[in-house]
């Protein structure tokens, strides 16, 4: 018997797809204006200009982490149920507003010093409101 007969060859196609399927939406690219960085409208430790904002995150923590959640259209137990929750908030914080500032800051800041640091974000986000 010959062995070739036996054999039987195969051909594999690959199709690469350069562009996924989209179902029933748009896409739509917004391009903002490139701004230059800046600093927080506030600083770390300036409680003395919302004395109400220091005192809930220092005493109730949890219930102002979700408050915080909810201002920025966020699930509002992000902060309690994810991991670094809180750390990727003010990092959403910085990034829409170009604030300067990395990753690393903002986990050493949140670790050392939660309360300063939300009671910030909460100052941003009042400044960002009042801005618009």
């Amino acid at each position: 018997m010959d062995e070739s007969s036996n054999v039987t060859r195969t051909t594999t196609t690959t199709t690469v797809v350069s562009t996924q399927p989209m179902v029933g939406e748009s896409r739509t690219v917004v391009v903002r204006n490139q701004m230059t960085e800046h600093d927080w409208s506030s600083g770390l430790c300036e409680c003395t200009k919302d004395i109400k904002t220091c005192l809930l995150a220092f005493f109730c923590l949890p219930c102002f982490d979700c408050y915080l959640a909810s201002r920025l259209k966020e699930f509002c137990c992000i902060p309690l149920c994810v991991p670094c929750g809180e750390i990727a908030m003010r990092t959403k914080i910085r990034t829409q507003e170009n604030i300067h500032g990395s990753i690393c800051d903002d986990c050493l800041k949140l670790t050392f010093c939660p309360c300063c640091v939300l009671a910030q974000m909460s100052r941003e986000l009042d400044h960002i409101e009042h801005k618009i």
